[in-house]
């Protein structure tokens, strides 16, 4: 098992670049040693919202952190594989990414002026698309970064994975009424979706077992 001495934790907003690059920096000055990297954060947001950078928020939390986040993390599990480690990485994904055929490159601004933060924020929303093209994001990066370890020689392991239907609070921004009726039904619910626990099997699987140690594998 694992013991509270053997945690640490650092803070980290993954809609926020500065904040992911704090994050390093402050995970860096631990001296650890990363083994795996787990991009689990997401958000599902009723309504349009930007980041501190100006990105669409659900974008900024469930994509582009994440992959600022690998791609400043990488030097690192680079050096720990040419130290015989194997290190690992685990997007966790979502089968709404198959709502979409296509990634669309038009939500993708950074609205900087107030005119322009305007101006974006007035555009049409729906949460399940917005959501679905985030994770649609995270397959293609997922994809991409598997293939350019591949082309280097490293044999880090970068896979995606769905948890199945879970039954956690990324719904928590929905209109109260849904949560309301989500709350009356929830033990109802519990009959055909997954505890938190439950949905959490797949990711430990992916980043622990032995036979996904290595992209060969």
């Amino acid at each position: 098992g694992v013991t509270e001495e053997q945690l640490q934790f650092l803070p980290l907003d993954v809609s926020s670049f500065a904040s992911v690059r704090r994050f390093v920096e402050l995970f860096h000055e631990t001296n650890l040693v990363p083994h795996t990297l787990v991009l689990n954060a997401g958000v599902m947001l009723r309504s349009r919202s930007l980041s501190v950078d100006g990105l669409d928020m659900t974008m900024a939390s469930n994509h582009f952190g994440h992959f600022l986040l690998v791609q400043l993390l990488l030097p690192a599990l680079r050096e720990a594989e040419l130290n015989g480690q194997q290190p690992r990485v685990v997007v966790v994904g979502s089968n709404m990414c198959y709502l979409h055929d296509r990634f669309d490159f038009g939500d993708v601004v950074v609205a900087k002026t107030d005119a322009e933060k305007h101006e974006y924020l007035k555009r049409p929303y729906t949460l399940f698309r917005t959501y679905g093209q985030s994770k649609l994001a995270n397959i293609y990066f997922t994809t991409e970064l598997a293939r350019r370890l591949r082309k280097t020689g490293s044999n880090i392991p970068a896979n995606a994975i769905h948890p199945g239907e879970v039954m956690t609070e990324v719904m928590r921004d929905m209109h109260p009424l849904i949560l309301k009726l989500y709350a009356i039904f929830s033990f109802l619910m519990g009959l055909f979706l997954k505890s938190a626990r439950q949905g959490s099997f797949c990711t430990v699987h992916v980043a622990t077992s032995s036979r996904l140690a290595t992209a060969e594998d």
